[in-house]
């Protein structure tokens, strides 16, 4: 992508307002070093600064071009060097390695990532389920068929409980 080019609009109505004010009076002079050629000079040397200015941008966009085709250069030969040591040495040889690719055999296969992510999962690393025990502060009551219950759990909304789990009502 190039880079914009400058456009000054105080050039632009510098440029207006001092084909105005030459018609006036070429040689006007205004207080305090203030004329018509110092302000010719001084618009002069900002159109200098603009056009010089967009020069540079227009280098530096031939410049990103010529990097731009060196990168394609190096990264072609890149990929080409890494096919030749693999086909010259192998896929699984350490120069494969040195070179910048990945052994066959470090290669982590599709099953042991599912098996990897699910043993994170687990809260024990032997896979035993720990189960935390439940807060005990809630009163406990004996049903209609005398097992005890628990009301006022939470989610339950008072409902009565057989062995822990809620039963239907």
């Amino acid at each position: 992508m190039s880079h914009k080019k400058r456009d000054s609009v105080t050039l632009r109505r510098a440029k207006k307002r001092l084909a105005g004010v030459q018609t006036i009076d070429e040689a006007l002079q205004l207080a305090k070093g203030v004329s018509v050629k110092t302000f010719r000079e001084a618009t002069d040397a900002l159109d200098a600064s603009v056009t010089r200015y967009n020069g540079l941008l227009a280098s530096a966009d031939a410049e990103l071009a010529n990097l731009q085709g060196r990168e394609a250069v190096v990264s072609d030969l890149s990929k080409r060097m890494l096919a030749g040591v693999l086909t010259h040495f192998g896929e699984d040889s350490p120069e494969y390695e040195q070179a910048g690719g990945t052994r066959r055999s470090r290669r982590k296969r599709p099953g042991q990532r599912k098996a990897e992510k699910e043993a994170r999962k687990r809260p024990h690393h032997r896979g035993e389920v720990v189960e935390m025990p439940q807060a005990a502060s809630h009163a406990t009551t004996t049903t209609t068929n005398g097992a005890p219950s628990t009301s006022g759990a939470p989610g339950t909304n008072g409902a009565p409980t057989t062995n822990g789990a809620p039963t239907a009502t």
